[in-house]
């Protein structure tokens, strides 16, 4: 039987798949990851954005784009709350964030 990742080892992961579509210039055709999970989200891990300061247009779309996907996922809940937290900031470079 294949071992199958949990919620918090899954994390860094989609957090790095979003960075590296939002470090394209916004003008080429996005990047694009294939994720493909198996199993079940009975218990979702609360995750904390609170921290994660987003500065200008494209940093506040990048970070809604993150809360999205994270709730999506059905793995994830985005609470203030949460369990894990995730501090930094993200900001406008060009066409893309950094």
């Amino acid at each position: 039987m294949a071992h199958l990742m949990n919620a918090r080892n899954l994390l860094p992961l989609l957090l790095l798949s979003l960075v590296v579509s939002f470090a394209a210039p916004l003008s080429l055709p996005a990047a694009t990851a294939d994720i493909s999970i198996t199993g079940s989200a009975a218990t979702k891990d609360a995750i904390n954005l609170s921290g994660l300061n987003a500065n200008g247009t494209q940093a506040k779309l990048f970070l809604k784009t993150l809360m999205s996907d994270l709730e999506r996922s059905g793995w994830f809940q985005v609470a203030n709350t949460g369990s894990t937290k995730v501090s930094g900031t993200v900001a406008d470079a060009g066409a893309s964030v950094q």
